[in-house]
This record gives C-alpha cells, structure tokens and sequence, in this order.
C-alpha cells in the first residue's frame, strides 16, 4: 500500500509539472496567436503571478478545514476549464482581458493546490524523508516540459498543446484522488485493527 501511494504521488506531481512546464514554456506564444501584443502578454503574465499569491495565502488559511479530496476536485475542475478555455482564445471578444482572467485564475489555482500536493507527499511516509522527492519530481518534470510542448505544436496551432494539458492535469489529479483514498482507506484499517488488539486485551483480562 505503501509503495502503492508512493509511486502515484510521484506520478502526480510529474504529470502536473509537465503539463506547467509545457504549457506555460509556450503561455507566450499562446497568447500572441490569439492576437495580443508582447507588452500585453508581459503585462498579463506578471499580473497573474502576482494575483496567484491569493493560492498560497487562501492554503495557508483554509489548511485542511476541507480535508485535502476536496481542494484537489475543485482546483482540478478549475484548471482543467482554464486549459480548455485557451483553445478558444482567438476567438472571445476581448482576448487580452479573457487571457489575463484565465492566467491569474489557472495561477491562483497552482499557487493553491500545491500546498496538497506536498500534503500528500508527507502523509506517505511519517518520518518525513519521502516529501523531499516532491522536489526532484517537479523539477525533472519542469525541465522535460518544454521540449514535450514544442513537440505537440502542430503547424503553428498550439491546441493539441492545450489538449495535452487537460490530459495531463485530469490523470496527475486522478493520482492524487487514488493516493489519498488508499491512504483513507489504511488509516481505516488501522483503527480497526488496534479495536480488535484493545477488545481482545481487554477479554482476556476477564478471564484470568
């Protein structure tokens, strides 16, 4: 079970930090084929940074008030339209106010869950030392990022990018969800076992 939860967070993490490093590599040229100009592109990607420190601040927050499915099903829902919302970009009205709400809220979004990715991580091993391969895990996923993306740019059409991404971030959530469902699942198991030890202490007592 152990190894079993181990082996889907480390997946989860590099599937997310793939699609990151893909997709935002290529944010830029995303949003200059829908027609924004480079300064507007700047502006948007730096205003997005900027708002994601909402994540982070509403994580520290919240905590585990909401246990930790529920932050993953929700920023899943959100990013997972974002990215699909980006195939459509050219075609809104007003794409530098439509590119710059989804960034800043795909970013707050990222900002938020990865606080629950590294949850997870911890809940894997009690002493701790596993949540340190969170970092090699993102970070090899980062630097694979950009050259998987340059790859899925079809004829200077950047939707089977996008469409990676929706791929991507649904199966890295679909880890986590699994992870933390066996882990639900050994705690349960635990509980029920250390009742049995108690309950059969306690009846052998009574007949001495």
């Amino acid at each position: 079970m152990l190894a079993g939860r181990g082996t889907l967070v480390v997946a989860g993490t590099g599937l997310y930090f793939l699609m990151i490093g893909a997709v935002w590599g290529y944010l830029e040229g995303i949003a200059r084929a829908a027609g924004l100009s480079l300064e507007q592109t700047g502006t948007a990607l730096s205003g997005g940074l900027v708002v994601s420190l909402l994540g982070s601040g509403a994580a520290a927050w919240l905590g585990l008030q909401f246990g930790r499915a529920r932050p993953l099903m929700v920023s899943s829902l959100v990013q997972v339209i974002s990215l699909g919302l980006l195939t459509s970009l050219s075609h809104y009205a007003d794409p530098v106010a439509a590119f710059f709400v989804i960034n800043a809220v795909f970013q707050i979004m990222w900002s938020y869950v990865v606080s629950y990715f590294i949850i997870t991580f911890n809940d894997v091993d009690a002493t701790g030392r596993f949540v340190a391969v969170y970092g090699t895990a993102s970070h090899m996923a980062l630097a694979v990022g950009p050259y998987v993306g340059g790859l899925l740019i079809v004829d200077r059409s950047y939707t089977p990018l996008l469409w990676f991404g929706v791929i991507a971030v649904s199966a890295c959530y679909a880890c986590f969800l699994a992870a933390i469902g066996f882990g639900r699942a050994a705690r349960e198991s635990d509980i029920q076992v250390n009742m049995f030890i108690s309950n059969s202490g306690f009846r052998s007592k009574e007949f001495r």
